[in-house]
């Protein structure tokens, strides 16, 4: 009979939600320190602000925050896909309130209280329909796919190094990537490469990779977003950060306070120079490669840019940077959402019509493969709609620029009010269902997997469903290829029942004065080995 080290079995059989159970506590202080952080900065940001508009940030907060407390303090069990989401909300319509964005503050303070409360409606809505999904522990399924225990790790390090060289590969410009099929990879990369940045973090947090592992780790991962940097647009590398950060945090069930700061410190000055950047590098193109040996002094051309912006801004007075503020700055493509809502809520019905569905009716065409269809529209037909329809951007523009609208902004533009709480509706109730089937299912299983992928996408808070559904359906399309190739269908139910009773057999048999004995090897479950 196959013999088997019973830790080993008990780390590789380890759910989600086993782990954060043992780290309610932590989750739950954290949860009120950054909470009441939160309601003590909009507080005093709002001091001098309309009733209306603090009124209607405070609601968005609280909406926001709500499904965190539920995740925080064990009431909801497994990922939280769905409060992740819910947090995009206070950067995006909450903020924007109380910093007084130059567009919010053009609308009374009785329409931002409006488009507020609608925003929190919605999250609440969601909310509905995520908490019967994931209020209860879940029974582990009777056999799931899963990675092979001892040549999984082998695997993701596999995933995250070819990550680092697809990347060298395309920014450089060695891989063209103007062929048929482009797309496709570059998905199916990404999301591979989201799956493994999460496991190494998740593992760096848990306290199980060594010394050697932790630096190959974070060596590759930021020389990867290092060479997405390349490209002059900050938000690829540090998706990657944030997905470090997201799996250090849980597996640690502590924030990296400080690391956290540092990095948004270095993106705030390293986005202070990106236009002179962007000038030196690109001149009259839209968008040329950087060569490997133009890496060196293109980093130098950057971060001097970084400290000349840096200068100027001390040296500008405040009329200057007012005056620049308002007018030399695109305001529309800001991550702040709420502008966006408001003038959608203004604009619709009274200036121009509903969409009533068009932005939505070109998502199932995403899942057929462009060789089957090479006509099909790209994933961003959604924004390019919406952006025209409101004139943000003329119809000459259509296929240079991309609006990121967000979820919510997409359903009123299409149905109104009720296509708003619609839409916090379905999203709640898929986000709650993904969460659910993954979260008694091993952290190697594709359930589990197919869960990481959809958490990747939830903090994108520009995503319309038509960039939501291309994406998750991409990386999927990966984690399928691995499921076929590398995984192996286990009794997952069956050893669990043979883990919980040998575990509890060898402690009711172990004397107390000697608590470490060496356990005996565990008996690997009839029916199926591990996969090894």
């Amino acid at each position: 009979m196959a013999q088997a080290d019973p830790v080993a079995i008990a780390r590789y059989l380890t759910t989600f939600q086993d782990v954060a159970a043992a780290r309610i506590d932590s989750f739950t202080r954290y949860f009120w320190m950054v909470s009441s952080g939160m309601l003590g900065m909009m507080l005093v940001l709002g001091f001098n602000l309309p009733l209306e508009s603090l009124a209607g940030a405070l609601l968005v907060l609280v909406a926001a925050l709500f499904p965190w407390y539920l995740w925080c303090t064990g009431k909801a069990k497994g990922l939280p896909i769905w409060p992740l989401f819910t947090m995009t909300a206070i950067w995006a319509y909450a903020f924007p309130l109380v910093f007084e964005h130059p567009i919010v503050v053009l609308f009374p303070p009785s329409y931002q209280f409006v488009g507020a409360l609608t925003v929190a409606l919605a999250l609440g809505f969601g909310t509905l329909a995520w908490w019967p999904q994931v209020r209860h522990r879940q029974l582990p399924p009777v056999a799931a796919r899963m990675l092979p225990m001892n040549s999984g790790r082998w695997i993701f390090w596999g995933f995250h190094v070819g990550a680092l060289l697809f990347n060298l590969a395309v920014y450089p410009g060695y891989l063209a990537v103007d062929v048929e099929g482009f797309a496709v990879v570059r998905g199916v990369v990404l999301g591979i490469s989201t799956l493994s940045i999460f496991y190494f973090g998740y593992q760096h947090g848990a306290g199980v990779l060594n010394g050697v592992e932790r630096a190959a780790y974070l060596g590759v991962l930021i020389a990867s977003a290092f060479v997405t940097f390349t490209g002059m647009l900050l938000v690829n590398g540090m998706s990657m950060f944030l997905t470090a950060f997201l799996g250090y945090g849980l597996g640690r069930a502590r924030i990296p306070w400080l690391t956290l700061v540092v990095t948004m410190v270095l993106t705030y000055f390293a986005n202070l120079g990106k236009s002179a950047q962007r000038e030196q590098y690109w001149s009259e193109q839209m968008w040329r490669p950087v060569a490997l040996q133009e890496y060196p002094l293109f980093f130098v051309d950057w971060v001097g840019h970084s400290v000349q912006a840096l200068a100027d801004e001390f040296n500008k007075s405040t009329e200057e940077k007012k005056e620049e503020t308002m007018s030399s700055k695109r305001l529309w493509e800001r991550s702040s959402l709420m502008h966006l809502f408001l003038y959608i809520q203004y604009a619709t019905p009274a200036m121009v019509p509903h969409l009533n569905g068009l932005t939505y009716s070109h998502i199932p065409e995403l899942l057929i493969p462009r060789v089957f269809l090479p006509s099909k529209v790209k994933a961003h037909f959604g924004n390019n709609v919406l952006a025209v329809h409101y004139g943000i951007v003329e119809n000459s523009e259509e296929t240079q620029t991309s609006v990121g609208f967000g979820f919510l902004n997409e359903g009123y533009a299409n149905f109104g009010i009720v296509g708003t709480f619609g839409v916090g509706l379905l999203l709640g109730g898929l986000l709650g269902w993904v969460t659910r089937i993954s979260a008694s299912v091993p952290i190697m299983s594709f359930r589990f997997l197919f869960a990481v992928i959809v958490l990747g996408g939830a903090f994108q808070v520009e995503y319309t469903a038509g960039v939501f559904v291309s994406s998750i359906f991409q990386a999927t399309i990966a984690l399928g290829g691995i499921a076929l190739l590398f995984m192996q269908t286990f009794r997952v139910r069956h050893a669990f029942m043979v883990l919980m009773d040998y575990l509890r057999a060898t402690a009711a048999q172990m004397p107390e004065e000697e608590p470490k004995r060496k356990q005996p090897p565990l008996p690997a479950p009839a029916g199926r080995a591990i996969p090894a």
